[in-house]
């Protein structure tokens, strides 16, 4: 493979990155082969120091999604970037994947026990209302309490959120610097 063919291959595969992006990237790659031009390595020494394309390309990509994902702060993105790390390898797949999921999960988990006390007092009535349940004063008061502590929950998800994202985004940065073998 010559070097024209590796940058080529590299866009390609970089292809689905904002062009401005791609092109910086590729400008230093070339620099890179320029300066080890000038200290008198081959292309070929080059190339094998760097590794393939794909690669590059697979680490770029998880880089590019790691960065966008701390940006917005948005849980989509955090997951986009989760699986982008996780298909540099299968030992990725399974120290980057199976923590964030579980995280989520409890996260979830969480959510939906707070929604679900905070609607409480209204579904005690509805029961009651339809027959499904005799209505009682300790069980309305009851249900108001958890409807509190429901609304705790809910808050406390959305900073338990906040939080697991700055957490997942610095895990998946340390993970590909560890799979890039500690350079940038």
């Amino acid at each position: 493979m010559t070097k024209y063919n590796f940058l080529n291959e590299l866009e390609r595969r970089l292809a689905k990155l904002p062009e401005e992006d791609r092109v910086e990237i590729l400008r230093d790659y070339e620099e890179h082969f320029e300066s080890a031009q000038e200290a008198g390595r081959s292309d070929a020494e080059v190339m094998a120091s760097l590794g393939s394309p794909e690669k590059i390309a697979k680490e770029v990509a998880a880089e590019h999604h790691i960065e966008f994902a701390r940006e917005t702060s948005d849980v989509s993105s955090v997951f986009r970037a989760v699986f982008a790390v996780g298909a540099l390898g299968f030992f990725n797949l399974i120290f980057v994947l199976a923590p964030a999921l579980a995280v989520g999960s409890v996260i979830f988990a969480i959510g939906v026990s707070g929604v679900a006390f905070v609607a409480s007092p209204i579904l005690l009535l509805v029961f009651s209302a339809v027959g499904l349940q005799t209505f009682t004063w300790l069980e309305f008061f009851t249900s108001i309490a958890m409807s509190g502590v429901g609304v705790f929950l809910t808050i406390a998800t959305y900073y338990l959120t906040r939080w697991a994202i700055k957490l997942t985004t610095s895990y998946l940065a340390m993970n590909l610097r560890l799979v890039r073998g500690g350079r940038n």
